[in-house]
């Protein structure tokens, strides 16, 4: 039994590590810059539908949690969806265009053309 727990915990640890190395990996990679064009806005709650139906059933309820996200299409046509903060989204409108700043599936920043 004590075996089979050290085993558990040495996978949780290599986890642990391999995660922080790939996000220090990942803040070292260069930002893309791209011109891109707004083609989709939107929102998602942060939780499913199941998970929102188990809190009413309990009585609990602990307000909306969205997650906005903007849909670029880039220079190459290539799509690109991105998770942006409430100011960013309410900012952004389909059809601008400019540069869109991003890392991997982060994004940084937006200046219209």
């Amino acid at each position: 039994m004590g075996t089979f727990i050290l085993v558990v915990l040495a996978v949780m640890v290599l986890f642990i590590v391999l995660a922080i190395w790939q996000d220090a990996k990942r803040a070292n990679m260069p930002p893309i810059v791209a011109r891109s064009k707004v083609i989709e806005r939107g929102f998602r709650d942060k939780m499913n539908e199941v998970e929102h139906f188990a809190w009413r059933e309990v009585g609990l309820s602990f307000g909306r949690k969205l997650r906005y996200y903007v849909t670029f299409e880039l220079e190459n046509k290539e799509i690109v969806s991105l998770i942006v903060s409430a100011d960013e989204y309410a900012a952004l409108r389909e059809g601008d265009i400019g540069e869109v700043a991003y890392r991997d599936t982060k994004f940084i920043s937006w200046a219209a053309l």
